[in-house]
């Protein structure tokens, strides 16, 4: 067996993303919090504290944050293989349906799940076309696709335009593509393929449709701890930096171990038992239990104290010793700004480019009823406030503002990816 069947059938062992069909899909909850006036919250606590002094716990002043070869390491780049596993039981039985669509929620990771897994079962996969091509497609043009018994389309949001000829392009693509007598999976962006569905209502029915379920905040903590393994052979603990509580329930037991690893030594061990797990449902709700979107945040929450010794050698010091990592409380976490008016002009390019998980300034310019020096400052200015970035040549949203800019358009009235069941 090789290096890489053995990672996938690791992977079939824990799946903590499973694929699920699109009825059975939820999003995590979203932990709302009362907001209180900073002076009256001084005021409940010198009422309630003896001293009148701040009772809230206090491990260290000046934590620091971790160097990037650090952060590399207690927090690296999530391994797909983790959910690889799922797709490969889903398609290795025969009688398994021929066509699947993989519905990509924005930085959910399911794009790069069905590459590696179209690489390593041969695949066909198609490359889109250049945006030129879509624009000036004529109706009555036949494709010739050009399609092998196994084929794979990774990127079915990079064959539309929403223009009347990207319309056309894409319902030929479909057309092709429902006629074909061999297997085909396709990923797609799931905003792509909600308006595809809904507003075009192309002919999709024989594409079964499977999406990744989130990660509700217990998923989220066995995710987090999983991302080490590979990288750091030390025990993280990871505690809040502003109660000295545990992040993660699951970290109990290795608070016990090290206690009684320390008295054996007669030294002294301050971890408590007592768990908070309001950062985890915090972030499992606000990034809507998309990985990529948790990773981020996560990387950026991490803290350390300037006299910890903080050595990253995998396998070397004692097994008894533990780095203890600060988390800093949710309402210290750094998440972009909105401009002071969300304008119609920035909603607008904002939908546009979320339609199309992403697009060049050429395009977008081709697609929108805006000036070309409009358009470059409502650019410029998402930029700035750190809504968008550039990746290629490709505007995108980014992965921290993406919740909330979802939830600012929905409520504006623009179409969404409407991926749970009412």
């Amino acid at each position: 067996m090789g290096e890489q069947d053995t990672k996938i059938s690791q992977a079939q062992n824990s799946v903590l993303m499973p694929l699920i069909d699109l009825p059975q899909f939820s999003l995590p909850k979203l932990l709302f919090e009362e907001k209180v006036n900073n002076q009256i919250k001084n005021i409940i606590k010198n009422i309630f504290s003896s001293d009148g002094k701040d009772e809230e716990y206090q491990p260290y002043d000046g934590l620091n944050a971790f160097k990037k070869d650090q952060i590399d390491k207690i927090a690296p780049w999530p391994d797909w293989y983790q959910t690889e596993g799922t797709i490969e039981k889903l398609l290795e039985n025969e009688n398994e349906t021929k066509k699947m669509v993989f519905i990509n929620q924005p930085y959910s990771g399911t794009d790069e799940i069905v590459r590696k897994y179209a690489e390593i079962n041969q695949f066909q996969v198609l490359e889109a076309p250049p945006y030129l091509d879509i624009l000036n497609y004529e109706g009555d043009k036949k494709l010739d696709l050009k399609l092998q018994e196994k084929t794979a389309i990774l990127d079915l949001e990079n064959w539309f335009l929403r223009d009347n000829s990207g319309f056309s392009f894409i319902r030929e693509v479909i057309l092709k593509l429902n006629e074909h007598d061999g297997t085909v999976i396709i990923a797609c962006h799931s905003w792509t393929w909600h308006f595809l569905t809904t507003v075009l209502e192309l002919p999709t029915k024989q594409f079964q449709q499977k999406i990744l379920q989130p990660l509700q905040h217990e998923e989220l903590e066995k995710w987090l701890l999983e991302l080490t393994k590979k990288t750091i052979n030390r025990k993280l603990l990871y505690r809040m930096a502003n109660t000295g509580k545990l992040v993660m329930d699951q970290q109990v037991d290795l608070v016990k171990e090290l206690k009684e690893s320390f008295e054996k030594n007669n030294a002294h061990f301050d971890a408590t038992f007592e768990v908070d797990e309001k950062f985890t449902k915090q972030l499992a709700g606000y990034a809507m239990g998309l990985p990529v979107i948790c990773w981020h945040i996560w990387r950026n929450s991490l803290r350390v104290h300037p006299e910890e010794n903080f050595q990253i050698q995998n396998g070397e010091g004692e097994e008894s010793h533990a780095y203890t990592i600060w988390v800093m409380p949710w309402d210290q976490v750094s998440l972009p700004s909105l401009p002071k008016q969300l304008t119609g002009s920035h909603k607008m390019v904002l939908h546009t480019i979320q339609l199309h998980n992403g697009l060049p300034h050429d395009i977008l310019y081709q697609l929108l009823n805006l000036s070309s020096r409009q358009l470059r400052l409502t650019l410029d200015e998402l930029t700035h406030h750190g809504i968008l970035h550039k990746v290629s040549d490709h505007y995108q949203v980014t992965p921290n503002s993406y919740p909330k800019i979802r939830r600012i358009l929905d409520k504006s009235g623009y179409l969404v990816d409407k991926l749970e069941v009412s």
